[in-house]
């Protein structure tokens, strides 16, 4: 039977394990919380009384083992703040080096709607400024400390791979079958790649007619949008992609496919109108 100065002790020997346990658990979300929060205090201390920490993106970008930051900093969130796709904010870039955190400014129109562009090989960060019709981005790229802009696009989203789209707002007056009328406006996406610090844009080469009726729909595809105008070109992308090109009533159109085997699949929803995330190839 235990006496009443054993179970005193052996109480106390449990309470101290706790606490050594407690300690070290501490210990431990703090050295992993570390990095990331010794970023976002060192910018907090170089801003002024009315401006905060908004957003902060960290991750190893350039997958050397250290992780980076970047940071967007700006007045205080309002209860009726507009969106933040129309807040300007100021960009950081930030890392942890010998146990200090070294930062710099990089610019200081930025939206809140920039974050990561995540790619197989590497994540690059989106930038994006405002822009009433579209959403301009500067895509940054980081190596080791060093941090460089290499592409300059709209609304990039990630593709498959280490490719990823672009989407252009264009003002072409096209014609939405699903409304039955002339909207005027249409997204079409351009496709790039990124490659040992650089981005390329898939090449595309002009076919004949002849050749695409050798997908095993394509007879049957091209007789479809002649009735809806004359096919004027042709385009087979690196990618996969198909691009048909036609002009009815005056306008000028485009629809695209995905080739899968022998076949042509169509990514979008009518002609030229992109309203959903393209089909990503397998």
């Amino acid at each position: 039977m235990m006496t009443k100065f054993t179970f005193v002790k052996y109480s106390a020997f449990v309470l101290a394990l706790l606490c050594v346990g407690l300690l070290f658990c501490g210990m431990a979300q703090a050295e992993a919380a570390g990095p990331r929060e010794e970023i976002r205090k060192c910018i907090s201390g170089q801003l002024t009384k009315k401006n905060w920490v908004r957003k902060l993106f960290y991750a190893d970008y350039d997958k050397n083992g250290r992780a980076e930051a970047f940071v967007l900093t700006g007045p205080k969130k309002k209860r009726n703040e507009q969106a933040e796709a129309e807040t300007p904010f100021t960009l950081w870039f930030a890392y942890m080096e010998d146990g200090r955190v070294v930062s710099k400014r990089l610019r200081n129109d930025v939206m809140g709607a920039s974050g990561f562009l995540k790619l197989k090989s590497v994540t690059l960060f989106r930038a994006q400024t405002y822009c009433t019709t579209s959403g301009p981005e500067d895509l940054y790229e980081v190596v080791g400390n060093d941090v460089k802009k290499i592409f300059h696009g709209d609304w990039t989203e990630s593709y498959t791979g280490d490719s990823f789209t672009s989407i252009h707002s264009t003002y072409d007056f096209a014609y939405d079958k699903g409304v039955g009328f002339y909207i005027g406006h249409t997204w079409k996406p351009y496709y790039f790649y990124y490659k040992a610090g650089k981005v390329y844009e898939y090449k595309a080469k002009k076919i004949s007619s002849a050749r695409f009726k050798k997908y095993g729909n394509g007879k049957k595809m091209l007789r479809k949008y002649r009735k809806y105008g004359k096919v004027k070109s042709i385009f087979y992308r690196e990618n996969g992609l198909v691009h048909v090109n036609y002009k009815g009533g005056g306008v000028r159109m485009n629809v695209t496919f995905r080739v899968s085997g022998n076949r042509l699949k169509k990514p979008v929803v009518d002609e030229g109108i992109y309203r959903r995330r393209i089909t990503k190839q397998k």
